[in-house]
């Protein structure tokens, strides 16, 4: 019964990371991870200690945790994008089920099986503020080192932000590869393979070292190529070699690190043989079913909860191009961004007025699933556009526009960059909203998780979402670009209630 309550609560964090394995290729290697976690705690059952005396404060523990588990669970239905909640509900299920193990096995085995039960959190999203930096700093090294490489092969080539910029067209390191993803995905087969090959600590070290220079050149190796290519036959040859470049790289990158592991593994005693062990004392049956009963009415509790509330509508808020305008040009979203948001419905134009140049990208994701809350936070101006060369040069403060009852507000930045010609500004607008079950639009403002509890109370998850980002170029300075921002954008706004 013990390990039947283990795999549910398991499963259920599983359950809510698919959803960003599912929508985020940078954390699709996590399909792996419970299986590779599995597969680890099978491979240490054979040679574990016997069971010691159940620790004291583990059965109290198993209640505490079960009862924190429950608002988390709730919490997490509409708001699966948001990451602190991921890792609350990670460690807080690594608890229950070390805390479980104490429970039958004692100290010894919960410090013996600690890492195939920790090893469920490299499947988990870093959080914003350390990912973003990280990504960055890569992509701008990784696109440097490339572009040095180029010019020791003869070819011209300048690194601007995570952007090559080649004589006949630009590669970015965004495009070419993810740093982040392929970090993070050697740091997890380092992880693993120092685990299966019983490393000692100083050599697991070693071996997250070497995986971290793997992932790095791995990345430099595939940028230069991929740059290499669009040297010699044009742009187009990205959309050739990416993914087999990206197939190829990764392989290598995972056997070099298994290579590694099986070298620093030599004249390592291997784990001691099976021994047989008396079977572990079981739970009290009154506190298993006790522990049963609420895992379940909080998994059922809250599918029936959600279930059971209004059914989305459409969209009632939409943005509308101005197809009538001077030079009004609808823009084919790139292959790679398409891919990487996903979104049920994307849009890009550009047109042009007294104000200046227009652009604008216009994403909608349907209501329904978690995904759509997930995919619509991928991007933002000021974590996309510094990989690009684009540096923020101001924040104002947020142009306020009312419609439907609720007033969208829209993030004003301006950014700069130098060129050969001189320096370039341009002015960015973004918004992210939300559409409840009535098709009310609701700002979808990161910072306002009092609206999670909202979100609770009308039974609603899996909202539409919509972004709007704008950008003009050619405005003077900030003030008359938002000036110019509320004439333009404004009309362009549609409500209508279905």
């Amino acid at each position: 019964m013990l390990a039947a309550l283990a795999v549910l609560v398991w499963a259920s964090l599983c359950w809510s990371l698919s959803a960003h394995w599912a929508a985020n290729a940078q954390y699709s290697f996590g399909w792996l991870v419970p299986l590779l976690a599995l597969f680890l705690f099978w491979s240490r059952w054979p040679q574990r200690p016997p069971p010691g005396a159940p620790s004291a404060w583990a059965r109290p523990a198993l209640l505490v945790l079960a009862l924190l588990y429950a608002p988390v669970w709730f919490l997490l239905q509409p708001n699966p994008e948001w990451r602190l909640l991921s890792w609350a509900l990670g460690l807080m299920v690594v608890l229950l089920l070390t805390a479980g193990l104490a429970s039958v096995g004692g100290r010894s085995w919960a410090r013996y099986f600690a890492f195939p039960v920790c090893f469920i959190l490299t499947a988990i999203p870093w959080p914003g503020v350390i990912e973003q930096p990280i990504v960055l700093g890569l992509m701008h090294v990784v696109a440097g080192a490339g572009a040095h490489l180029l010019h020791l092969c003869g070819i011209a080539a300048v690194a601007q932000g995570s952007i090559i910029q080649l004589v006949n067209g630009a590669v970015g390191v965004d495009e070419a590869c993810s740093g982040v993803r392929s970090l993070q995905a050697s740091l997890m087969a380092a992880l693993f393979l120092g685990e299966l090959q019983w490393l000692r600590p100083g050599r697991r070290f070693a071996l997250l070292g070497a995986g971290v220079l793997v992932a790095f050149l791995g990345n430099v190796g595939r940028a230069t190529f991929l740059a290499a290519r669009v040297s010699a036959e044009g742009s187009d040859a990205i959309a050739r070699y990416h993914d087999p470049a990206g197939f190829t790289v990764l392989t290598i990158c995972f056997a070099l690190i298994w290579l590694v592991s099986i070298w620093l593994a030599r004249g390592q005693p291997g784990p001691a043989g099976n021994e047989a062990h008396p079977p572990a004392p079981p739970l009290p049956r009154a506190l298993t079913w006790t522990l049963a009963a609420w895992l379940v009415l909080t998994l059922g509790g809250a599918e029936w909860w959600f279930r059971g509330g209004p059914a989305p509508r459409p969209p009632a808020l939409t943005f509308v191009f101005p197809e009538t305008s001077p030079h009004f040009q609808k823009i084919e979203l790139k292959p790679t961004t398409a891919a990487q948001l996903q979104p049920d419905l994307g849009r890009v134009a550009a047109w042009s007025s007294p104000s200046g140049q227009w652009l604008a990208y216009s994403f909608q994701w349907f209501p329904g699933t978690s995904r759509a809350r997930i995919l619509a936070r991928l991007h933002k101006p000021d974590a996309c556009l510094p990989s690009t060369g684009w540096q923020m040069t101001e924040e104002r403060a947020p142009i306020l526009l009312p419609f439907g009852g609720v007033t969208l507000p829209f993030r004003a930045l301006t950014f700069g960059r130098s060129t050969d010609h001189g320096d370039e500004f341009a002015h960015i607008y973004f918004c992210i909203w939300q559409e409840h079950a009535n098709g009310q639009p609701e700002p979808a403002d990161d910072n306002l998780r009092l609206t999670s509890l909202r979100l609770i109370g009308q039974r609603e998850r899996g909202l539409g979402q919509q972004i709007l980002e704008v950008v003009l170029a050619g405005a003077d300075d900030g003030p008359t670009a938002d000036a110019a921002f509320r004439q333009e954008i404004a009309p362009l706004l549609r409500y209508e209630p279905k």
